[in-house]
């Protein structure tokens, strides 16, 4: 990954590390508040730290490196799938069939792996 270092990279961090306390505070928030169980509480939880992780992978570098995507695309995609593992976590306090989370989690992951594909087509150096 290209952007590994100096202040705009601490910075980042911090943003994340502010992502993190929130997201366990809401979850606890979650969990006590309401009476959807631990599993809703850990998809809020993965919920709202993916979705700050998308928000500030767009701060990271979008140039690619030579093998592979820019440290930007890595971020946003790994927090994307947070966000589906959330959803997922969620409906699963639901009383749903097992089948829904399957093919939610399946058209997720085909979603993002087309958007990051097609997204990162553009930027190729290759």
């Amino acid at each position: 990954m290209s952007t590994n270092s100096g202040n705009k990279y601490r910075t980042s961090q911090v943003f994340m590390l502010a992502a993190l306390l929130i997201s366990i505070a809401a979850a606890v928030l979650i969990y006590g508040l309401t009476d959807l169980g631990v599993g809703a509480t850990v998809g809020a939880f993965l919920l709202i730290f993916g979705a700050a992780m998308i928000v500030v992978s767009l701060t990271y570098s979008k140039t690619p490196d030579k093998f592979g995507p820019s440290e930007s695309m890595y971020r946003m995609v790994f927090g994307a799938i947070l966000v589906l593992v959330g959803i997922v976590a969620v409906l699963y306090s639901f009383s749903v069939d097992w089948f829904v989370y399957v093919a939610v989690f399946l058209i997720g992951i085909a979603l993002i792996g087309l958007c990051a594909g097609l997204t990162n087509s553009k930027k190729s150096k290759y």
